[in-house]
């Protein structure tokens, strides 16, 4: 999990755009693979979900990854990163959005994996700071 975290930081120190990888619905709905090593070996890409066909979307930066990196290592990039998805994402009623890619763009609706990942993130912070 730390290279991961570390790849992403990276991304961004050399991009300026923050991303956030990992699977889940697109702004059209559609189930979407954001892969930072994909199959074919090529980086920082998104398929469908059989991972055949490869995207030219902006990647969507998921509430449930940037809230685990804060949780896991409550650094800068982690901070800012979460402070960014707060700042961009609508006040639901019922739980956490999935993300937002890196113009603004909101995946619409909540759903229960992102919300049980975020409580889960939750939890474990609590209980490290103990």
């Amino acid at each position: 999990m730390g290279q991961v975290y570390l790849a992403h930081e990276a991304y961004y120190n050399n991009t300026g755009q923050y991303v956030a990888f990992s699977e889940g619905n697109s702004m059209t709905s559609q189930f979407i693979y954001e892969w930072i090593v994909a199959p074919d070996g090529s980086t920082w890409k998104i398929t469908d979900a059989a991972k055949t066909t490869y995207y030219n979307i902006n990647p969507i930066i998921y509430n449930k990854a940037a809230l685990s990196f804060l949780a896991l290592y409550n650094t800068t990039y982690a901070y800012n990163l979460s402070v960014y998805l707060e700042k961009n994402m609508p006040k639901l009623t019922d739980g956490y959005g999935a993300g937002v890619d890196n113009t603004g763009k909101v995946v619409p609706g909540a759903g229960s994996n992102t919300n049980g990942l975020i409580l889960g993130a939750a939890l474990y912070a609590i209980q490290k700071e103990r």
